[in-house]
């Protein structure tokens, strides 16, 4: 049944292209297929564009709620007196803000991201030098990170 209703479309198909073909000269259906063919060219370009686009914002933001994990976790084991687990938990948050970077050459989100990972290298820098960091700092890392991950 579905083999006799594929053959019916088939033909159906095939003398609406040969009763188009008949009704325009070739010469006008050769320019028709030229230009579908640069609109579908343009249009795979435009979508090539686009998953670019997309990709990289995505790795942008997961690299940002990433650190912003890291920063949090670093904040509890900072409520610990566990400096050397929130060192360590800083070092990845500042791994990750790097990994959104890439791909960001020279846009303004990496200008908007460069002062905040020395922020965190600087947290890390004084807890690894067994000083204390106060909550307060690392609350404002977490607030940058929200404003970089919603932009």
């Amino acid at each position: 049944m579905f083999r006799f209703l594929g053959t019916i479309l088939l033909l159906a198909a095939v003398f609406a292209v040969g009763y188009y073909a008949g009704q325009r000269p070739v010469g006008e259906l050769k320019q028709t297929v030229m230009d579908l063919s640069r609109k579908v060219s343009n249009v795979s370009r435009s979508a090539f564009e686009t998953t670019l686009g997309l990709e990289r914002t995505l790795r942008w933001r997961q690299g940002i709620i990433d650190a912003k994990a890291k920063v949090v976790q670093a904040k509890a084991e900072i409520i610990d007196h566990n400096l050397g687990n929130a060192a360590r938990e800083l070092a990845e948050a500042e791994q990750y803000a790097e990994k959104a970077t890439r791909g960001e050459e020279h846009s303004e989100r990496l200008a908007d991201l460069k002062p905040i990972i020395e922020k965190i290298r600087a947290a890390r820098a004084d807890l690894e030098g067994g000083k204390s960091v106060s909550r307060t700092r690392l609350d404002e890392l977490q607030k940058d990170l929200d404003r970089l991950a919603n932009k």
